[in-house]
């Protein structure tokens, strides 16, 4: 096995531990924060599905089973839905949150740490295939499926499987502008663009890395794919260290 395997055996059952950690130590925290029901929510769910995919490519690169074009695709699906996952709390959730939540392992495992370590293992890892922009609109559909779960039990039982508040549309209104906010379409409608606009990125990199075409001639004893994901993963990284001082800020 070589060095690389080997690494990228490590970086994908760090993402499956960080994700059981995650749930598990939620079931003990003092402040559910706005998960009481944590199998309901977004977070919670695209955790799963990216430790899941990590545990399928871990077992067939340990079985020397080639991996076809479709699989990378759906890899890139959950890699999208654990960022979608780790900059909608940074932004939208983490202001209105309370300290001891922002603080407590549970959400730093969930929110945080899964997003990051499952950036690292899709840019630096399993780089057989490029995905091209043509597949794209990928990137919403998981989102698509949790919101056709959320709005179903919503419609039955009268409360959202995960209070997101940006969904509620019995609150919001759809196409609805107020000076309290936008209506949860807007909402919908936005987070698709930051879902594109986030897909584009991350496909960049990809490809910046797998093609090694990185601009790094100030560091030429290092190797151009390897600048580029450590850049990306240091934002995110930093983007979350930031999010939580200004949360703490703002709560305090």
């Amino acid at each position: 096995m070589t060095k690389k395997a080997v690494f990228s055996a490590i970086v994908k059952f760090l993402v499956l531990a960080s994700c059981v950690l995650g749930l598990s130590l939620h079931r003990y925290s003092s402040s559910g924060g706005f998960m009481h029901s944590i199998y309901g929510a977004f977070t919670a769910q695209s955790n799963i599905w990216i430790s899941l995919i990590c545990i399928i490519f871990f077992i067939m690169n340990a079985a020397g089973i080639k991996k076809n074009r479709l699989l990378y695709l759906i890899k890139f699906m959950f890699t999208s839905s654990i960022l979608l996952t780790w900059l909608v709390f940074a932004v939208l959730l983490a202001p209105i949150l309370n300290s001891s939540y922002i603080l407590s392992p549970s959400n730093i495992f969930l929110h945080s740490i899964t997003p990051i370590l499952a950036m690292a293992d899709f840019l630096l890892f399993d780089n057989e295939f490029s995905i091209s922009l043509k597949s794209l609109w990928t990137v919403l559909v998981m989102p698509l499926i949790y919101l056709v779960f959320a709005f179903t039990v919503y419609e039955q039982s009268g409360s959202l499987p995960t209070y997101y508040f940006f969904l509620d549309y019995k609150k919001l209104g759809w196409f609805t502008m107020t000076s309290t906010g936008i209506g949860t379409g807007f909402w919908i409608l936005l987070l698709s663009a930051v879902l594109y606009l986030k897909g584009i990125i991350l496909l960049i990199l990809k490809n910046s890395v797998i093609q090694g075409n990185s601009a790094a001639k100030a560091l030429p004893f290092l190797k151009k794919r390897t600048v580029t994901a450590v850049s990306a993963l240091t934002v995110m990284f930093l983007c979350s260290s930031v999010s939580t001082i200004i949360s703490l800020i703002i709560n305090s």
